[in-house]
């Protein structure tokens, strides 16, 4: 089942490179929705609703990814998969400080720049937005407490390590 979803989009006869890519975001979108099931799981389980809600919202976006790969929309789906990455890692920051490791989302992120697009400009663009959202955070939470530090779990940090090691070893 594994190998029929991450061939979705995928077309006979187009060039590898860009089946190679399609596969590539298909096999992302899909193990971010894998991780945030499991942390959907967990929130259900000790009752937090608004966690449920954030989970199940972070994966409806995910499968947006997958939609567009389905309708031939490659480069929209590379184009959103990346930006939604961004702000998914910018926007857990915010709500929860460094203590929550999205940071660990960046390593993931860089390999997946260099792996989706050609061009070194396209490229240099995309860690430029991510270095500023990343500078932003930090001068934010310099200055302010972050929103909703008082929710973080303890396993939080130790789930954005594993889940970036595993999407690192899956590229």
């Amino acid at each position: 089942m594994l190998k029929k979803l991450s061939k979705i989009g995928v077309v006979e006869g187009e060039r590898p490179l860009l089946t190679k890519r399609k596969t590539l975001l298909n096999h992302i979108s899909l193990l971010f929705m894998f991780l945030v099931s499991i942390k959907l799981v967990g929130e259900i389980i000790v009752n937090d609703w608004l966690g449920v809600t954030i989970a199940f919202l972070i994966l409806v976006l995910f499968f947006i990814a997958l939609v567009f790969n389905f309708y031939q929309k490659s480069v929209l789906a590379k184009v959103y998969i990346t930006a939604l990455i961004i702000l998914n890692i910018t926007a857990l920051n915010l709500l929860f400080g460094s203590g929550f490791g999205a940071e660990f989302g960046f390593f993931p992120l860089i390999m997946m720049i260099i792996m989706l697009y050609d061009t070194t400009k396209v490229k240099i663009a995309w860690y430029a937005i991510a270095a500023i959202c990343y500078l932003t955070v930090k001068i934010y939470l310099n200055n302010h407490v972050p929103l909703m530090v008082d929710r973080l779990s303890d396993s939080a940090f130790y789930f954005m390590f594993v889940g970036s090691v595993v999407a690192v070893s899956l590229m």
